[in-house]
Parts: C-alpha cells; sequence; structure tokens
C-alpha cells in the first residue's frame, strides 16, 4: 500500500511517531536535522508534517549557524520549540579598570537562540567543532567557560521549561548563571556540574542524573540541592566510572522530602544502596507506576525488594549482576525470583509489563521460565526474560 494512500488522521500518526524517534538521544549522540528531508518527498507531505517538524532544530556546528544568520528565511526561528546544540562554552572575558566585565561568546550561537522566542526545550551536547581564538585573546581579555552565558548572554526564553544536558563526563559546567531555575519543569544534568546551594526549583516534575561526576552531590541530601520540588519522575544511572553513586541517605531524601509523589524511578548502576532499605523506601511510594533498578551487588541481597510494593506498580524491571571480584549471591537471586512470581505474577490486578535479567543458571530451574510464561499469557502481563540489558530508553 503507498503512504499517501492511507487515511489522513494515520499519516499524521505515522509523522508524529517518526518525529518522536528521531529525536531520541542515542549514545549521547545528538540528533540531526534530516527528518526535514522527509518534507521533500512530496506537496502533501509538506503541508501535513511541516507545522510539526519545523518545531525541531539541531545545531552542531558553526557551518549550520552561519547558514541562518546569513539567511532568516532558511527556517523560521520563531516556529522552533525543541533544540539540541552543540554548545561551545567558550567566552572572551573582558575586564577593565572601570566598569563592570562583560563577557562575548566566542560562538555565535546565542544570536540563533535569541531569535527562538517560544522555546520551550534545550538539549546541550559537547561541542566537537569549536571555533580557534588565535588572535582573540589579548590585553584586558581571559579565555572563560561559561556553558550558559554563552548560550543566553542576555537572558534565556521566557517560555524555557526543559533544560537537558548531555555532557561528558570531564566537561564542566555551572547550572543557573543565566537559566532561571523557578520555572524548570524538567532537569537533566550529566558532566562535571557546579550547581549553587538551595536553588529553588518550585517548578520542577522532572529529575535526571546520568554520568555526573564531581563531589557536588555527595555531601548533601537531594532536598538541599534542589529545593522545594515535588517530583513526578526521577532517574538515576551512574553513568561512568567515577560518576556520583547514590546511596541510602541520598534515597531517604527523595522517598521523604521531595519524591513523596513519585510515578517513575529509575536506578541505574546501583552498587552502594542496601537492598533492606530500598525495599522499605519502595513501600512508601503509594503512587509508583513504573519501577526499573540495575543493581551492582557486593556482598548482600537480603531484602524482599518486590514484597513491599504497592498494586499501582504495572512496570517492573530489574537487572542484578556481580561487582568484579564479589561471590555470588546464588540463593538470594533464586529467592528473588519466588518473591517476583509470588508478589508480581500472580498480583492482583496484574503488572502490565514485567522485565527480568538474573544469572542463567536461575532461568530453567525447576521450569521457572515456561512456568512464567504460561502464567504471564494467561494473565495477560508482557514477560521480557533475561533481555533487559539494564539501561532505560529516557536515559
Amino acid at each position: 500500500m503507498l503512504f499517501l494512500a492511507l487515511p489522513p488522521e494515520i499519516r499524521l500518526h505515522v509523522y508524529d511517531v517518526y518525529f518522536t524517534d528521531h529525536k531520541r538521544v542515542r549514545t549521547q549522540v545528538q540528533p540531526n536535522n534530516d527528518h526535514i528531508r522527509l518534507l521533500h518527498v512530496s506537496r502533501t507531505i509538506f503541508y501535513e508534517a511541516a507545522s510539526l517538524f519545523r518545531t525541531y532544530l539541531s545545531l552542531s556546528n558553526e557551518r549550520q549557524i552561519n547558514v541562518l544568520l546569513r539567511d532568516p528565511a532558511v527556517y523560521d526561528l520563531s516556529a522552533v520549540l525543541w533544540a539540541d546544540v552543540a554548545n561551545d562554552g567558550r567566552v572572551l572575558r573582558s575586564s577593565k579598570q572601570r566598569g563592570p566585565t562583560t563577557d562575548t561568546p566566542i560562538s555565535r550561537l546565542h544570536l540563533v537562540l535569541q531569535r527562538m522566542d517560544a522555546l520551550q526545550c534545550i538539549r546541550v551536547f559537547d561541542c566537537r567543532q569549536g571555533l580557534p581564538v588565535q588572535g582573540l585573546v589579548g590585553y584586558g581579555k581571559s579565555l572563560q567557560i561559561s556553558s550558559e552565558g554563552a548560550m543566553f548572554p542576555r537572558a534565556p526564553p521566557v517560555k524555557l521549561t526543559s533544560y537537558k544536558l548531555h555532557l561528558d563526563p570531564t566537561t564542566r559546567c555551572s547550572l543557573f548563571d543565566k537559566i532561571f531555575p523557578d520555572r524548570l519543569q524538567t532537569l537533566r544534568i550529566s558532566g562535571s556540574c557546579q550547581l549553587p546551594v538551595g536553588v529553588m526549583l518550585p517548578s520542577l516534575r522532572h529529575l535526571t542524573l546520568h554520568g555526573v561526576t564531581g563531589n557536588n552531590l555527595d555531601s548533601r541530601p537531594l532536598h538541599e540541592i534542589f529545593v522545594g520540588c515535588e517530583l513526578d519522575s526521577f532517574v538515576y544511572s551512574m553513568g561512568d566510572r567515577l560518576g556520583f553513586e547514590i546511596r541510602n541517605h541520598h534515597l531517604e531524601s527523595l522517598v521523604s522530602q521531595i519524591g513523596k509523589q513519585l510515578r517513575k524511578l529509575v536506578l541505574l548502576g546501583c552498587s552502594r544502596l542496601s537492598t533492606d532499605f530500598l525495599s522499605a523506601s519502595l513501600s512508601e511510594l503509594s503512587k509508583l507506576e513504573y519501577l526499573a533498578l540495575d543493581l551492582i551487588t557486593v556482598n548482600e541481597l537480603r531484602g524482599n525488594i518486590v514484597n513491599g510494593l504497592h498494586s499501582t506498580v504495572s512496570v517492573f524491571k530489574i537487572n542484578v549482576k556481580n561487582a568484579w571480584f564479589a561471590t555470588p549471591l546464588h540463593d538470594e537471586e533464586s529467592r528473588l525470583c519466588d518473591n517476583i512470581e509470588t508478589f508480581l505474577l500472580r498480583r492482583e490486578p496484574p503488572p502490565d509489563h514485567i522485565c527480568i535479567r538474573l544469572r542463567s543458571e536461575h532461568k530453567d530451574a525447576g521450569g521457572r521460565a515456561d512456568r512464567w510464561r504460561t502464567l504471564a499469557a494467561a494473565r495477560g502481563i508482557r514477560l521480557d526474560l533475561w533481555t533487559w540489558d539494564g539501561s532505560d530508553e529516557d536515559i
């Protein structure tokens, strides 16, 4: 069947699915602008999809930026709601004996961003093709790093509600130098980020910590760093061998202070959480719907993680593996399998999706895999056995 022979409402749905998938970040790689090519296939597709596709723009190098500045008719920047940018982060700081210091960005990215009046979401990536600075640094001028100052030397867009950093662990970034934190609803932090003390985030609902390095988050509980927020979702991934490791006191701060209403909880690469404490914390989340756990065990797996889960949990993912040179916990993992069968597969009402990956010897012990598949099929549960790799699509 030809695509244009489909009903218009189905074609519109196809555009939306394709567009959502195109914007997804995979392996920390910035998406491109290939979605625009689809508008040149036919006039019908152009008129149907242009209003949707032109709400997104990806800027990865200075050549793209210069094209937009030379000819504003190339792209309607006032229609952009979502932008992916490779941020140079370098500014020239001029400090004279009289008058305040001024910062001038090396890149011209800020000139494009200031024309995006309707911008709601910005995702920041590392710049791989920066401009040379020879001849720019001289008397009274010094080269500095100011991530937000390079993008918004004056003021950020007033409608900005989503701020996501997809940075390498070694990339330095100071948050909320220019961007207003009180308006943000979604925040993703990565890299070597510095956060101010006691910043108020009253509108924040979705928080992601991925590959955050440095000790900025180690010494303080989460509710003292992200003050005044009520989270609907919290996603943590260690992301790097030197990354911030979430511990019991961080989880306690989350559950008892800023995450009482959590509907989604993702904890990946955790080796410092005790399972007894994790089990007790999960029992307090009465509205939790989505739970994904990637645990690295060292010497304990005692807690009954699934026993305290409320019936609101419809998606459950778990991956358990041992740390290097750690003793395998065969009995504890077998007991975990029994608890999953008792408290999840046979639960009323049944969950929608269960994804499990443990040691291979637990898969067929006592015909467990066949029994689970039969039970899941009879109860309408989507069951993925030994397939989850400990990652999550929203990371």
